[in-house]
């Protein structure tokens, strides 16, 4: 599919994705240098931290690319990935222990970007593509 017949939607969807992504990547690589030059008290977890959140952004950068050609199981990886920052997100409403901006900013790119992939061209494009190979 050329640019030009590509959806603004989802070119949005993919731009949030991708800033996802960046800030998963961010995250794990500045948890790494908090573990070299602080050390941690448990270690182990410390790097199944950096390790989620490194495939995250990885799976992330993938899936964004993979939507871009118009693959539909690209859209439902970004989707669950969407759902899954929502219900941590959630959370954070609690009235006693929450952080309610917290919440806000966790929550809101990933309703625009659940919004956005619901679109009917976006649907379309990611429904109506011929079946082609993954490379």
């Amino acid at each position: 599919m050329t640019d030009s017949k590509r959806p603004i939607a989802l070119t949005i969807a993919v731009i949030l994705v991708w800033f996802e992504a960046a800030a998963s990547l961010i995250y794990g690589a500045l948890q790494l240098l908090n573990l070299i030059y602080q050390g941690a008290r448990d270690v182990g977890g410390t790097l199944s931290v950096i390790f989620f959140f490194l495939l995250v952004a990885a799976w992330l950068f993938f899936s964004a690319v993979k939507l871009l050609a118009g693959r539909r199981w690209a859209r439902n990886a970004i989707l669950f990935w969407q759902f899954m920052q929502i219900a941590v997100a959630s959370a954070t409403f609690d009235p006693h222990f929450g952080n309610l901006p917290v919440g806000i900013i966790g929550m809101s790119p990933a309703i625009v970007i659940v919004v956005l992939l619901f679109t009917r061209k976006v649907l379309k494009m990611t429904t109506d593509a011929p079946a082609a190979p993954d490379a």
